[in-house]
């Protein structure tokens, strides 16, 4: 008797829920056989800690970095624990397991009895389904020119051309998106892929499916994401900021029948947070993460918080997070989940598309307001996103239409703002942006351009200046004292006005001549100090110009400012 009773002592232990047990979600109650699903773990702690770290100036960026994802680990782990004892205990039932600390979840596939035993305890705050996540598919495509000389006209309209004239293309930055992958071996790509530079596979690529160690897209929409950030091949200019690095995980819709789910995305997440592993690095890390999928209304319903604290994580170790807004427009209240939250006035950095020509808001943008309140202004941003001309698989080229197109804009800008301070914060970023945009449609902000037309140029103006000045000449005049023009025979003297976008310094110039038959005179100034925002002009270049050039002829020049250690070429 005594052994059967503790038997039966052993079944009701385990099969007694905890008291204050979570609610079974509906899909669970009925639910048979293998499922998957996310366990969102009680964690009452809070972020302080963290916040204190991400506001602490005196910490380098990477002793940061190394701190605040010791600290998500450790609380992640200690919370999860008892979750993933029970779990291993239990291995019969479990086909697939894994921890997150990117966000205190626990991704678990097994069958659906055990599933329903452990979402009733009582540290389980939550239970997902781990459902498919659906891409922002184009509205249209079709073939474009494979090669041309020049710019895209998209990029007319964002102010991007002043930036690349002051050196700001990028550089030092790095991109991503979480997409369909990205066809690595494009011409206009395969040399700004971060594995191409020295970095390893498993820091470049991120492809948990199909374990490719190569960039690989078998749909196309991330090539043509991509191509929009970063795309360059010889004189065929597509991306924003052709300067920046990009890296990629492959987690979206795959093609051929491949639905990737909440748990790919959140493992996407922690990838980009420490892409090589290591916490004690963060120059792997990177600057902007470009979203171009999203939960329709309807599905997980408005203001799903699922993705909020793996977002608010990544962002806190310094990376911009932005988001499509969708192609349900143009109906209300359509902006997809994730880009709905309004839990602060950046989150989550919601983009619609326009026309580039006309400026008008594409008809199959999402609008606002947002599902969460019904009342909260969303977009926060439009940017173009009809016919956009970008990257194909297979080295070709494509056009297509989505706010899928408009939001690599935003991410190539992101990169170009980073390029302009290193330093600059997540939140400081997207106000540049939303300062800087150029108010479209009805006056103010709006549910359809949101604050405007983004702006890289104003957004500049609007960014915490760097610890160095950078110079924008803003405008260049020949002075001859005849007709304004450099005549063979005659000396001239340039007029130049130009404006410290950076910190406070002493700035000196000079001009280098880059033909033979345009001698330098005087090629050097003393500009004096130019303090932020400040504006100078100068007339202290001359060059004389030889009678044996011709009318009509172009004469390039190099313009180069010092301070200190510092130096800009234009």
């Amino acid at each position: 008797m005594k052994k059967y009773y503790n038997f039966v002592i052993l079944i009701i232990c385990l099969l007694i829920p905890p008291l204050f047990s979570a609610e079974i979600p509906v899909f669970l109650e009925d639910a048979e056989g293998e499922i998957s699903v996310i366990l969102k773990v009680i964690d009452s702690q809070g972020n302080d800690d963290i916040d204190i770290l991400v506001k602490h100036r005196d910490i380098s960026k990477q002793e940061k970095h190394k701190l605040i994802i010791e600290k998500m680990k450790k609380r992640t782990l200690d919370k999860q624990q008892a979750i993933l004892d029970e779990i291993k205990h239990n291995l019969e039932y479990v086909s697939e397991y894994k921890s997150f600390w990117i966000s205190n979840v626990v991704y678990l596939r097994g069958d659906a009895g055990f599933i329903r035993y452990i979402s009733s305890r009582d540290d389980v705050e939550n239970v997902f389904k781990n459902l498919p996540l659906m891409l922002v598919m184009p509205v249209d495509s079709a073939i474009a020119t494979d090669f041309k000389t020049g710019s895209e006209p998209g990029l007319d309209v964002i102010g991007v051309k002043t930036a690349w004239e002051m050196g700001l293309t990028g550089e030092g930055s790095i991109v991503c998106n979480f997409d369909t992958g990205v066809d690595g071996n494009h011409p206009a790509l395969l040399p700004s892929w971060r594995g191409s530079n020295g970095a390893s596979v498993s820091e470049s690529w991120f492809d948990p499916y199909t374990n490719t160690d190569f960039p690989v897209d078998s749909h196309g929409h991330g090539t043509h994401t991509m191509g929009t950030m970063v795309g360059l091949d010889g004189g065929d200019t597509i991306g924003v900021a052709f300067g920046a690095q990009w890296i990629s995980a492959a987690v979206v819709d795959r093609g051929g029948g491949v639905q990737r789910t909440i748990a790919d995305i959140l493992s996407a997440f922690q990838w980009a947070a420490d892409p090589d592993g290591d916490p004690s690095t963060s120059d792997d890390m990177p600057d902007v993460i470009n979203n171009s999928w999203g939960v329709p209304t309807g599905y997980l319903g408005a203001c799903d918080m699922t993705f909020w604290e793996a977002i608010d994580n990544v962002e806190a170790l310094g990376i911009v997070c932005l988001f499509a807004a969708g192609n349900e427009g143009p109906f209300s209240s359509t902006i997809r989940t994730p880009a709905d939250r309004i839990t602060t006035q950046f989150n989550s950095f919601a983009v619609g598309a326009i026309n580039s020509q006309t400026l008008e808001i594409a008809s199959f943008s999402s609008r606002g307001p947002s599902g969460c309140d019904s009342v909260t202004i969303k977009p926060e941003i439009v940017a173009p996103g009809v016919g956009i001309r970008s990257c194909d698989n297979g080295g070709g080229y494509i056009s297509m239409s989505g706010t899928s197109m408009a939001t690599p804009h935003v991410a190539g800008a992101v990169a170009i703002l980073r390029q302009f301070n290193p330093q600059a914060n997540p939140d400081q970023i997207k106000a540049a942006l939303l300062t800087g945009a150029v108010d479209v449609g009805p006056p103010g902000e709006d549910n359809n351009y949101g604050y405007g037309v983004l702006n890289i140029l104003k957004s500049l103006y609007n960014m915490p200046p760097p610890d160095h000045p950078l110079i924008h000449t803003v405008s260049v005049s020949v002075i001859d004292g005849e007709n304004g023009k450099a005549d063979p025979g005659e000396t001239i003297s340039f007029g130049l006005t130009m404006e410290n976008l950076g910190s406070v310094s002493n700035i000196y110039a000079g001009l280098t001549s880059l033909l033979s038959g345009a001698e330098v005179i005087e090629g050097s100034a003393d500009l004096g100090e130019i303090g932020h925002l400040d504006t100078v002009s100068t007339m202290a270049f001359e060059v004389h110009i030889s009678e044996d050039l011709t009318v009509g002829q172009q004469i390039p020049f190099a313009l180069e400012f010092f301070s200190g250690d510092w130096s800009q070429l234009y």
